[in-house]
């Protein structure tokens, strides 16, 4: 119970702080408190749930689109960097973000940590929902990448999202008790978004094929691909969001594959990263060519798409090592009877990244011959 009533009257968390804040402008003006009868009849006034109807609220079945967004890396430079930085730039990634989605007409259903959690089609479902959050998330990977080089942006790494969105029925309602409660989604569909956000790549996004079926005529998508994700039995079918045209909305990502890519035979060492824990088990392999954001690597053995692996590399020329590299296959050719994957890096520090360039750039310079086409 909100230790701020101090009587049987509760309320839902989130109006406890609003009848707080009035409570105290009201006592502040007549220097006297409020009785039990005044709040009672405060809250009755202001129409605040009590807190045991919250816990009782029946859920109501609605067609939703729910988008879910996560930061690239955050884990890793949360080690790097200063609590207060670390909180300064996330800070402003969620407020930056949340003007975005608000501007789309979505609601924010919560935070989690480096996360957000975006809902279409409450309190009313609208026939653009689906197209609506597309376009939403199309703008948050440019208002990312106006954050990351706007002037007087605070001192840190640059931050990169990956985006999930899934379209269907889930049950809204009240969750919890008199002591917590909180407004809560559920369904297999909110259950799906996090499942694609989680193969999401760096300023990518991806929508299911309930969601595209909804704004098919308004987007441009790579072709379709089928994938197995956590809780799923039979592969899921997504889509890669390339543009809204009529918007005049772009993927960010796409800026990344134009990078150049040059020829650097050198030996790898990496490990095989599942649910987010790094095997300990070192594998040796070979790195076949290399650019800013990705390389292609013949590994011990092949790996299927979305894999994830952990890698070091060491560029003897400039005399430095980039470590702690968090790559994704992308996908696997045979070439001279082994298999070479092609591999997106998904979690790399500034300094790694900063070696990678100076690598790749001076290879550029002493053998133009080595950029591969």
């Amino acid at each position: 119970m909100p230790s701020f009533w101090r009587t049987n009257l509760t309320v839902e968390p989130g109006w406890d702080r609003a009848l707080r804040a009035v409570q105290d402008i009201i006592e502040r003006e007549t220097k006297a408190p409020l009785t039990v009868a005044l709040r009672m009849e405060l809250a009755a006034a202001l129409g605040a749930p009590r807190a045991e109807e919250c816990g009782s609220a029946t859920f109501t079945a609605k067609e939703l689109t729910v988008l879910l967004a996560d930061l690239r890396g955050f884990t890793s430079f949360s080690e790097r960097y200063s609590a207060t930085v670390v909180l300064e730039l996330l800070n402003e990634f969620l407020m930056r973000m949340s003007d975005v989605i608000a501007r789309h007409g979505g609601r924010i259903e919560k935070f989690m940590g480096d996360s957000v959690m975006a809902v279409f089609g409450l309190p009313q479902a609208r026939p653009d929902d689906a197209r609506r959050a597309v376009a939403c998330a199309l703008e948050m990977q440019v208002m990312l990448d106006r954050l990351n080089n706007r002037t007087g942006r605070p001192a840190g790494p640059q931050l990169y999202m990956g985006i999930g969105i899934s379209s269907g029925w889930a049950m809204t309602g009240q969750l919890g008790s008199e002591i917590y409660s909180e407004h809560a989604v559920i369904g297999d569909d909110v259950n799906l978004a996090s499942r694609i956000e989680a193969v999401s790549l760096r300023g990518q996004v991806l929508i299911s094929d309930t969601t595209f079926a909804r704004c098919c005529a308004d987007v441009l998508t790579a072709e379709p691909v089928n994938v197995y994700v956590k809780g799923k039995s039979a592969p899921v079918t997504i889509h890669e969001v390339l543009e809204m045209p009529a918007l005049g909305l772009k993927a960010r990502r796409h800026d990344m594959r134009s990078s150049p890519r040059v020829k650097a035979k050198l030996p790898i060492t990496y490990y095989i990263v599942r649910d987010k824990i790094v095997m300990s088990q070192a594998c040796e392999g070979m790195m076949m060519d290399l650019s800013y954001h990705g390389a292609a690597l013949r590994l011990a053995e092949e790996h299927p798409p979305h894999t994830e692996i952990k890698l070091s590399i060491n560029m003897p020329f400039i005399g430095a090592e980039a470590t702690d590299i968090y790559a994704r296959v992308i996908r696997t050719r045979i070439e001279d009877d082994h298999a070479v994957s092609g591999v997106e890096f998904t979690v790399i520090a500034d300094d790694a990244s900063a070696h990678i360039h100076q690598f790749v750039d001076y290879l550029l310079q002493t053998d133009p011959e080595l950029k591969k086409p």
